[in-house]
C-alpha cells in the first residue's frame, strides 16, 4: 500500500497513517516548545534583557521570512499528494526542481536586500544600544545569509508533506527546534 493514492487504500490504513502523522507531529512541535521552556529563563539571565529581545527579534524574523516562499511550498505539498502514485507522477521532479529554484531565489533577494539595511535596521530602526548593535548588525548579516536556506527549506518540507514522509519532516523539526533555543545559550 505504500504510496498508492489515499482512494486506492483500505480505509483503517489511511486512518492508522492519519494518526501516525499527526501523532508524529503533534511530537515534532512539543519537543522544540518544551526546549524553549527550559532554556529561556538560562538564556534570558545570561544575555540580559536588550540581547535577549534582540534574539527573539530575530527569531520572529527568520519566522517571518519562512512565509516568502509566497505558499509555493504548500502548493508544492498539494501537487506531490495528488499525483504521487499515479500516471502524472512523471513532471514531478522537474516541477518540484522549478519550485526549489524560485524558493531559494525569493530567498537570496530578500537575503540580498536585508544584508544591505541590516546596519539602518539595527542603528535607526530597532534603536540598540552601540554595544548591541555592533553585536547586531553581523548577526542580522548572518541571518540574511540563512535566508535562502529558510525559503528553500519550506519547499523541500512540501514535498516530504505530500509525500506523506512526517517522520522524516519531524526527524529535521526535532532536533533544529531545540536547537535554536540550545545553540544561542551554548553559545
Amino acid at each position: 500500500y505504500g504510496m498508492a493514492p489515499v482512494a486506492e487504500r483500505p480505509q483503517h490504513l489511511s486512518s492508522l497513517k492519519v494518526s501516525h502523522g499527526a501523532l508524529l507531529n503533534l511530537a515534532g512541535h512539543a519537543a522544540p516548545l518544551v526546549a524553549a521552556v527550559l532554556v529561556m529563563p538560562r538564556l534570558l539571565a545570561v544575555l540580559g534583557s536588550e540581547r535577549f529581545g534582540f534574539l527573539a527579534l530575530a527569531w520572529a524574523l527568520v519566522g517571518y521570512f519562512s512565509f516568502l516562499d509566497l505558499g509555493l511550498g504548500r502548493a508544492l505539498s498539494r501537487i506531490v499528494a495528488e499525483r504521487l502514485g499515479t500516471p502524472r507522477e512523471v513532471g514531478l521532479a522537474r516541477l518540484s526542481a522549478s519550485t526549489m529554484t524560485l524558493s531559494a531565489l525569493l530567498g537570496v533577494a530578500a537575503g540580498l536586500l536585508l544584508y544591505a539595511c541590516a546596519g539602518w535596521l539595527c542603528n535607526r530602526v530597532l534603536d540598540l544600544p552601540p554595544d548591541v548593535a555592533r553585536e547586531g548588525v553581523p548577526a542580522v548579516q548572518i541571518l540574511a545569509a540563512c535566508l535562502p536556506l529558510v525559503t528553500l527549506t519550506a519547499a523541500l518540507r512540501g514535498m516530504l508533506e505530500g509525500a506523506r514522509r512526517f517522520g522524516w519532516i519531524n526527524a529535521i523539526r526535532v532536533p533544529l527546534g531545540i536547537l535554536t533555543f540550545a545553540a544561542p545559550l551554548g553559545v
